[in-house]
């Protein structure tokens, strides 16, 4: 409890001090997020299998679903739009393969698969090139902020242009009145839910809706 009550504290002045100044440099590297509601996690698990199957007819994903599960979520904070969405590993046979983000938009949710940017993630948090850090996008490109330092682990395309943090006070204000969680290498790569057993689809989940999905 004492150690969770330190990473509140530590998070809460992310925005005026450098995060690791307060993660021990024997500690694993961790996603700091806000928890997701029981409902999204929900649609999460009943909606991702539609997106997986779409990929694997395609052939952008290998096998077969039963060779895929999800891990622990962690949050996506946009700092342009002031949004943020809860991004699930796709894992392969316990390999992080793509991301499955799900959004609120108009109160209901989104939600698309893509290769995106899971090995470039992966590669970055197993290397402990920082401790306690948030994900922040412009929609273009992703970066690792621990409250001073940014990193960018992906980038969508070439736009030429240089991606500085900004408008971070939402993220701040988010955090004031919300529940924290972490996400380690390892969580990342542990299967969380399995696809044997899920509620049907609800009509509003069917409108906004998009198997497509997208191969970067």
């Amino acid at each position: 409890m004492k150690k969770f009550l330190s990473l509140l504290l530590s998070v809460a002045m992310m925005f005026t001090l450098s995060i690791p100044a307060f993660a021990a440099s024997n500690e694993p590297s961790k996603i700091v997020s806000i928890e997701s509601s029981p409902e999204l996690y929900s649609y999460a698990t009943r909606t991702f299998p539609q997106h997986l199957h779409a990929l694997l007819e395609t052939g952008d994903l290998p096998g077969s679903a039963s060779n895929y599960t999800l891990g622990e979520g962690f949050s996506v904070f946009n700092t342009e739009a002031q949004t943020n969405s809860t991004c699930f590993p796709v894992l392969y046979n316990g390999e992080l393969v793509a991301i499955f983000e799900v959004s609120t938009i108009s109160s209901e949710y989104q939600s698309s698969l893509s290769i995106s940017f899971a090995k470039e993630l992966s590669t970055f948090l197993s290397s402990g090139q920082m401790k306690d850090f948030i994900l922040i996008t412009d929609g273009i490109h992703l970066h690792a902020y621990d409250g001073s330092n940014s990193v960018e682990i992906f980038q969508l395309y070439p736009d030429g242009n240089t991606f500085t943090p900004s408008n971070t006070n939402y993220i701040s204000s988010l955090f004031s009145n919300a529940q924290l969680t972490t996400t380690t290498y390892t969580n990342l790569t542990t299967s969380q839910s399995t696809f044997a057993s899920r509620g049907p689809i609800q009509p509003k989940e069917y409108k906004t809706l998009n198997v497509k999905g997208v191969s970067q």
